[in-house]
């Protein structure tokens, strides 16, 4: 599913807003598996908020921090995190809904991969 399909189409839509939350979470699951992480070193969670927003789901590992919704055309935000009750971060980061749409999973785990550097490199090692 391209996630910009979703783009301004999820508030007060609650069925828009539930296809966007099992496609969303669905990718962060793919991403999460191109970057071989660890069971149990990062949870994939979806926060709905309101009814005028789409939602926000989120990958937060040890050293990286991915989270999109369908309000903003920003795209999707990838960030480092030093662990799972790091929600402040490194810089920002975007990568683009249509690189994602174009790339899909593995292209967003390739860019997660050079902002988290070394440090998400070595977590995978692990595995």
């Amino acid at each position: 599913m391209n996630m910009a399909s979703f783009l301004g189409k999820c508030s007060y839509n609650a069925e828009n807003k539930e296809r966007f939350r099992k496609a969303s979470m669905t990718l962060l699951r793919q991403v999460a598996k191109h970057l071989g992480l660890p069971k149990g070193t990062f949870e994939v969670r979806f926060n709905p908020g309101g009814i005028a927003v789409s939602g926000d789901a989120t990958l937060h590992g040890e050293n990286i921090y991915i989270t999109l919704n369908a309000d903003m055309g920003l795209g999707v935000l990838v960030r480092t995190c030093k662990g799972r009750k790091d929600y402040t971060g490194g810089m920002n980061c975007w990568y683009g809904f249509d690189f994602l749409a174009d790339k899909g999973a593995a292209g967003l785990a390739d860019f997660a991969r050079k902002v988290a550097g070394t440090a998400l490199r070595e977590q995978s090692a692990k595995n």
